[in-house]
C-alpha cells in the first residue's frame, strides 16, 4: 500500500534489525510523552506526580493495541536491545523529570532516581498490559474504580500503612 516493492525497503535499511528499530521509534509514544512531561505542574510531590501520570496516560491510552505487539516482538525477536538503546537515549530527559519531582514540596524516601524511574515505567507498562487483558473481564469491568489512579497511589505510597 506504500507503493514500494517489498525488496525495495532494503535500499533504505541494512536489514530487519534497522527496519524494526525504525518502526519501533516511529510508533513509540515518547514523541508525545516527553513534551507532555515537560508541561507537568504541581507544588507538591503528590500533585506533580499525579499531573505527570495523567498527562502520560492521556498520551498512551489507546496505544496498547499497536504498541504492545511491537514490544513483544522486540522482546522475543531482538531481546530488548532496541528498547535498551531507546531508554539510553531518553534517560537525560527522564532524569530531568525526576529532578523536577524531587524539587517539589513533600517528603520523599531516599530512593535513587534510576529506581524511581524504573518503578514508574513498570507502573505504566503494567497499567497498559492489564488494561489490554483485563478491561473486559466482568469482575474488573463492572467495578467503578479508577484503576490508573489506584496504581499511581500505590507508586507514591506503597502498600504499607505508615507506622504510628
Amino acid at each position: 500500500s506504500a507503493g514500494l516493492a517489498l525488496g525495495g525497503i532494503y535500499n533504505h535499511f541494512a536489514g530487519k534489525d534497522e527496519i524494526f528499530a525504525a518502526v519501533l521509534d516511529a510508533y513509540h509514544p515518547y514523541h508525545t510523552v516527553l513534551p507532555a512531561l515537560e508541561k507537568t505542574e504541581g507544588e507538591t510531590v503528590e500533585l506533580f506526580m499525579h499531573d505527570a501520570a495523567w498527562r502520560v496516560k492521556n498520551e498512551i491510552e489507546g496505544s496498547e493495541t499497536k504498541l504492545l505487539p511491537l514490544i513483544f516482538i522486540e522482546l522475543v525477536e531482538f531481546q530488548g536491545r532496541h528498547l535498551a538503546a531507546l531508554a539510553e537515549k531518553l534517560m537525560p530527559a527522564m532524569l530531568a523529570f525526576v529532578q523536577r519531582l524531587v524539587e517539589r514540596r513533600g517528603k520523599l524516601r531516599h530512593i535513587p532516581p534510576p529506581i524511581m524511574l524504573r518503578m514508574l515505567f513498570a507502573t505504566f507498562v503494567g497499567y497498559l498490559m492489564t488494561e489490554m487483558v483485563l478491561k473486559n473481564v466482568p469482575v474488573f469491568k463492572n467495578i467503578e474504580l479508577d484503576w490508573f489512579d489506584g496504581m499511581i497511589d500505590i507508586y507514591l505510597r506503597g502498600v504499607l500503612e505508615p507506622e504510628a
